[in-house]
């Protein structure tokens, strides 16, 4: 025990290979112990020296076969070595042997989380956190982000609440994510704050002008939401993102020539940019520039074949060109698809010149009558 605790002490203060060097006497002293074991596993797998680490909780499994630590130990070393099947088995047998292994459930939740699986990461998190308190506010970050990505805003928001509490000066990355989860479970006045103090953390950072751009479209700060998508293309005049939801910011406003200036920007910038040729396509409609709205709707369909909304769009040129034959043919391509929003095509002013043609009521179901 004195070996064990001088080790400590010395890997605190960073003398590694003394620390080493008391767990193999502490080793030597005990030798059926598998503590000695974990820890220069541990120390080991800090310096991603991975085979000593594995030789030593193989050595403490040897000792305690049911011992929990020693297999996380193992299954971080096959996470580091991109394993994760062989690092989930051992993660589960620690478990196994412990159900209340908080160290299990934290580094399996991280685990989850790597492989894209965030439902299971937040949950194994939340579970780290309710065995272990200090646990919990350790991992709170962790959890924040496990919940995001998961759909899950409100338990998010409040995991990054939690997280912002443990910092004396909010971390800009924190404030932001907190701010997206607020604004995906609609209250967007604390995204708008937070946004606002990231800002002024980082005033050269474009993304978080576009965020609370966003914030404020959808807060119905038109003033607000134009000279924060200004702000971010200033700082970065490629920002495709920012220069797509300005255009649709001006789209929206009615300016569709304006819009066009934005769109084509965007694509310039980002040439497969689907939704630039989405939102350009419309404002060339708007603009009753039609040639080039099929043209840019083509394009979305090369790249997403059964884009339903687009293919409608190209019917509905086709009908107000006086091309019933083609509006059916696209029409009809919708329906084999699987559209069936009649309700849009009842009411579209574009289908006004094909409603009495017969390839029209072969695919459209009849409207109800008023």
């Amino acid at each position: 025990e004195a070996l064990m605790l001088k080790a400590t002490i010395n890997k605190e203060t960073e003398n590694i290979v003394l620390a080493l060097e008391d767990l193999a006497q502490a080793a030597r002293a005990n030798p059926l112990a598998p503590e000695p074991y974990i820890e220069r596993g541990n120390i080991h797998l800090s310096m991603n020296a991975l085979s000593k680490a594995s030789d030593n909780f193989v050595n403490a499994i040897k000792r305690s076969p049911r011992n929990d630590i020693a297999h996380v130990g193992l299954a971080e070393i096959y996470m580091r070595e991109g394993k994760l099947k062989e690092a989930l088995n051992f993660y589960n047998r620690a478990l196994r042997f412990n159900p209340d292994s908080s160290q299990a459930y934290a580094s399996r939740g991280i685990a989850y989380f790597d492989a894209g699986e965030y439902i299971k990461s937040a949950n194994d998190l939340e579970k780290a956190g309710v065995l272990d308190a200090k646990l919990k506010t350790r991992l709170a970050e962790s959890r924040g982000y496990a919940n995001y990505y998961a759909g899950m805003y409100k338990k998010a928001a409040d995991a990054f609440t939690e997280a912002l509490k443990a910092e004396p000066l909010p971390p800009v990355n924190l404030l932001t994510m907190r701010a997206l989860s607020n604004f995906n479970i609609g209250n967007t006045d604390l995204a708008i704050a937070d946004a606002t103090r990231a800002i002024e953390q980082d005033p050269d950072d474009e993304k978080l002008y576009y965020n609370r751009a966003n914030f404020y479209v959808a807060s119905g700060n038109n003033d607000g939401a134009l000279k924060d998508y200004n702000e971010a293309i200033i700082i970065n005049s490629e920002y495709y993102e920012a220069l797509l939801n300005r255009g649709k910011f001006y789209f929206d406003s009615g300016k569709h020539f304006r819009s066009l200036i934005d769109f084509n920007k965007a694509i310039e910038v980002k040439p497969d940019l689907v939704q630039g040729y989405v939102h350009r396509g419309s404002a060339y409609v708007a603009a009753r520039i039609y040639r080039k709205a099929e043209k840019d709707f083509k394009v979305v369909l090369k790249k997403e074949p059964e884009y339903l909304e687009i293919i409608i769009a190209l019917s509905e040129l086709r009908s107000v060109s006086g091309d019933h034959t083609g509006a059916c043919i696209w029409l009809n391509k919708a329906a084999n698809l699987g559209y069936n929003n009649w309700q849009y095509i009842w009411e579209s002013p574009a289908f006004l010149k094909i409603r009495s043609e017969q390839c029209y009521m072969d695919i459209v179901p009849p409207a109800p009558s008023r």
